[in-house]
């Protein structure tokens, strides 16, 4: 019998999780509170007024993440590649810094909306998740590994989890 795991959420680190636990796998039920409706929302906002950023930066355990479920290429496309950052002490000097030890090595910055619907779209895709819709959690017995997840209908329902 393939393992089951329920993830809450289905932002960026919902869906890679996702992702990571499918490639291996595990059957997985993503449930997210909002609705598809409101997730593309969020995800297209000018993000003006947010504390969030209008992109990302990728290190080398997210290109290594990217890389294990085979979307690398699609994320690196639409990526800017960066190798230094700029360090401002108290008395406002700059020091440019390299990201890595080595010349080849840098990050990449990406649209957070691009990495979104490139990791949503691998969810869709894949037979082994489900994402579930308008959905709020409610408790988790551990003992059991039972969640208890409140519908769209306000119907409460269980998820196993193995």
């Amino acid at each position: 019998m393939t393992e089951s795991v329920a993830i809450i959420g289905a932002g960026l680190t919902g869906l890679m999780c996702a992702a990571q636990l499918a490639a291996r796998g595990y059957r997985v039920s993503i449930f997210e509170q909002r609705s598809l409706k409101d997730i593309y929302h969020h995800q297209t906002n000018d993000l003006i007024g947010s504390s969030r950023s209008m992109s990302m930066d990728i290190s080398a355990r997210g290109i290594y993440a990217l890389k294990n479920i085979n979307v690398f290429d699609k994320v690196f496309s639409q990526s800017i590649p960066m190798k230094w950052r700029i360090m401002h002490d108290r008395l406002g000097r700059k020091t440019i810094l390299p990201y890595g030890q080595y010349e080849s090595e840098n990050i990449l910055t990406v649209s957070r909306h691009h990495l979104f619907q490139t990791l949503f779209d691998w969810c869709l895709k894949t037979n082994s998740i489900d994402i579930n819709f308008e959905c709020k959690f409610v408790d988790f017995d551990s003992k059991k590994k039972l969640s208890l997840i409140k519908d769209a209908q306000n119907i409460i329902r269980e998820h196993k989890s193995s």
